[in-house]
């Protein structure tokens, strides 16, 4: 006989072992909690900071609008086409009604002194 020692087959390096891919799931895991309440928080910011802005518009509509013809308009669409009563409007003031982003497709509304209310439902 000779002397040769005989070969085990060899185990191929190819591939993850299952505790490998389990400890990669397990991390990612960790990150994407830790990541995902800054993206919900961040959607809150941009809607809050949305209302802001339209809130903003809408009395700056007001002040252009008291300034040409008087009077402080009785509504949103006052600002976007003209009462017929009213003299000096020379608008439109506004593109279209805003909706408010914190409460869903509820609109804006003004109060006596022409600054913006929310309407609840």
């Amino acid at each position: 006989m000779s002397n040769q020692k005989l070969k085990s087959p060899q185990r191929s390096n190819k591939g993850f072992t299952l505790l490998e891919v389990l400890l990669i799931l397990f991390i990612m895991m960790i990150l994407v909690y830790q990541v995902a309440p800054r993206f919900t928080s961040s959607e809150s910011l941009a809607r809050v900071k949305a209302d802001s802005a339209n809130r903003q518009r809408i009395e700056g509509a007001v002040e252009l609008y008291t300034l040409d013809t008087g009077e402080i308009p009785g509504s949103i669409e006052d600002l976007i086409s003209p009462a017929t009563e009213v003299r000096g409007w020379s608008g439109p003031y506004l593109d279209q009604a805003l909706v408010n982003p914190m409460k869903g497709a509820l609109p804006y509304e003004l109060d006596a002194q022409g600054k913006v209310r929310t309407t609840t439902p």
